[in-house]
């Protein structure tokens, strides 16, 4: 799930997700261990459950992983080109 301040910008089930951490790129996948992290501005990459590939970009934020559930809680976030 991502959400901003405005609305929540994409949710559906997902099975890998690529995205910029305060840390570093951070790569995201089924059973993935809990994780709390800062985001950066970035272009993120996610696939969905039928394998259909998607770009966004998103602003600094939050990001959350725990028992198969991501939240990204960004400032902006809109479809990349």
């Amino acid at each position: 799930m991502i959400i901003t301040p405005e609305s929540e910008f994409f949710k559906g089930d997902v099975v890998s997700l690529n995205c910029e951490t305060t840390e570093g790129r951070l790569g995201i996948l089924p059973d993935h261990s809990a994780v709390i992290a800062g985001l950066v501005p970035t272009i993120i990459t996610f696939e969905d459950a039928d394998g259909k590939k998607y770009k966004a970009n998103t602003s600094d934020g939050i990001l959350k992983v725990r028992k198969n559930n991501v939240s990204m809680l960004c400032t902006t976030a809109q479809w990349a080109e």
